[in-house]
């Protein structure tokens, strides 16, 4: 009997880890502080989301038949100033380790006459919805008392409240959490066209209002496989956007053209090798490609989009002093390949080899354990001792094996592209100072997998320079490189949420101390002066 139970209590822990939800988007409106009159109210994208606050929306509309000249408005109120102070109590959200502070909600005015309100929920990679938010009317008198919901699985074509937990509720003068799953239907999971609607029943006359605050949806991540799977682009510089001449040492990192965990977590470096001068003559620039060369190969499609052809990336007399890094995060991906195109300007010059290596510690230290080939050719035609050797592109790619697992889901991620003279068989051109390689469509390729530590997509702008967190798990101290001049502030939070140390410093690399911090998980909030934010997170062993 005990065996049964304890049985049956592992399978209903295994079931509950196996439906943990994940917070998808979420609405906070803290930084929501226009006044908007119809028809100019625009949409407020969502604070957070783990696939893409442009896409998550808060949108006002009019009815149908309404006037376009509808003296309806949007504008926010303040809790604390309104004498409220309910706002906050209701549904507030941490967000990768940072709870969420209390703040504005917005105020959606005179919508009980020929308005409406949507939220753009897209569901993509996620199953078991959620959707949560809190509500309060401003008085019973002329506001709306009740709101009924619908929802469109088909951008707004079809609406329906078939399997809605709750269709209609009750707003109140004191704010409420209101709580709605999606049931039986199925459309609702993995589609980026999710739309949820609320609608005003009591059309009173007057000049009342709606207020609504913390809207989070939430979700279950749906794996793509059980086994092998199959792969999806995760990150892709196609450059037909650069077309810049940019030379050491202003040679700038450039961010994915598209990315499917976020481009401002990715990068294309330009390094110089330990030791080489500063001012190293080095350079980078773009030259023009065709369907004939380049983009045969390894063109991608982008939402169903074929990427067209474009411009390269040069890489400018590399062959003294200088190599590539790519900053490739695989959060939630494993099986990874990294395929990219490649020319050699000349037969007779520059580097015709390319060696490789990767990093998973954001590139203190890099390794070839794990790769299934670290050096590839960038002339594809002909024979280097005779007249018929080529220029031609080529498609490089370099798969991740299995020997090292370390590179699935990795924030850390970085690939290595180091321009070399030599290959086994002992060539070399005849020149190393002169030549250029030609790069373009560089792609990493990986299978999702199902997680229940999603590393979201915050609403700040990450720099490309991300901080870097070592050693993880932690001792009795973490350093902190964070890149950047100026003053910043670093806070560090349990898991619980409680803030357990705040270290205010001018210093490039922090050395904090956390020989009194209970072993577990702690995340890391850094704020920079100029307003750059990151989060991070480590394990206190």
């Amino acid at each position: 009997m005990k065996r049964s139970l304890l049985t049956l209590a592992c399978f209903i822990l295994l079931a509950a880890q196996t439906h943990a939800q994940t917070l998808i988007h979420y609405w906070h409106f803290n930084n929501f502080t226009g006044v908007y009159h119809n028809p100019g109210i625009p949409a407020i994208k969502a604070d957070y989301s783990i696939i893409d606050t442009n896409k998550a929306l808060f949108v006002y509309h009019l009815i149908t038949g309404a006037s376009s000249t509808y003296a309806g408005y949007e504008d926010f109120v303040n809790p604390v100033a309104s004498g409220t102070p309910d706002f906050d109590s209701l549904n507030l959200r941490v967000i990768n380790g940072v709870p969420t502070p209390s703040g504005s909600a917005v105020r959606f005015r005179n919508p009980s006459d020929s308005a409406y309100i949507t939220f753009n929920i897209p569901t993509t990679g996620y199953k078991n919805i959620t959707l949560k938010f809190a509500v309060e009317t401003s008085n019973t008198s002329t506001s709306p008392t009740n709101q009924t919901f619908a929802y469109s699985t088909d951008s707004g074509s079809t609406w329906k409240t078939t399997s809605l937990s709750a269709a209609t509720d009750t707003v109140t003068p004191v704010f409420s959490l209101i709580t709605v799953t999606f049931g039986a239907d199925s459309a609702v999971n993995n589609n980026p066209k999710l739309i949820f609607k609320v609608t005003n029943t009591v059309r009173l006359t007057g000049n009342g209002n709606v207020r609504f605050d913390n809207i989070s949806v939430d979700g279950t991540a749906i794996s793509t496989s059980t086994g092998g799977g199959t792969q999806s682009l995760v990150h892709y510089w196609h450059f037909n956007n650069f077309n810049g001449a940019f030379h050491n040492p202003g040679i700038p990192s450039l961010k994915a053209d598209w990315s499917a965990i976020d481009t401002n977590k990715t990068a294309l470096a330009y390094k110089l090798v330990a030791g080489t001068s500063s001012a190293y003559a080095g350079y980078v620039d773009y030259v023009a490609t065709g369907a004939a060369d380049s983009d045969i190969y390894n063109l991608r499609t982008i939402n169903g989009v074929l990427t067209p052809a474009g411009n390269a990336y040069r890489f400018r007399n590399p062959t003294d002093s200088a190599y590539l890094l790519l900053y490739i995060p695989s959060t939630n991906y494993k099986n990874l390949t990294f395929s990219y195109t490649v020319e050699s300007s000349s037969t007779a010059s520059g580097y015709h080899y390319n060696d490789f290596s990767y990093s998973t510690d954001s590139g203190a230290t890099f390794k070839t354990v794990g790769l299934d080939k670290i050096q590839d050719s960038s002339i594809s035609v002909g024979s280097y001792a005779s007249a018929s050797a080529t220029c031609v592109y080529k498609l490089i790619t370099v798969n991740f094996t299995s020997a090292d697992a370390t590179v699935n889901n990795n924030p850390r991620l970085v690939f290595k592209i180091v321009p070399s003279t030599i290959n086994a068989a002992g060539f070399a051109p005849t020149s190393n100072t002169s030549g250029n390689n030609r790069f373009d469509n560089f792609a990493l390729d990986g299978v999702k997998i199902d997680t229940a530590t999603h590393v979201g997509v915050p609403s700040v702008i990450s720099n490309i320079d991300a901080p870097v967190l070592y050693p993880n798990p932690a001792g009795n101290n973490v350093y902190i490189n964070t890149y950047a001049e100026g003053q910043k502030a670093v806070n560090i939070y349990n898991i619980a949420g409680k803030k357990v140390s705040t270290t205010i410093s001018s210093d490039k690399i922090l050395n904090i101390s956390t020989a009194q911090f209970v072993p577990g998980m702690y995340f890391v909030n850094i704020n920079i002066a100029g307003g750059n934010v990151y989060t991070m997170r480590f394990v206190k062993q």
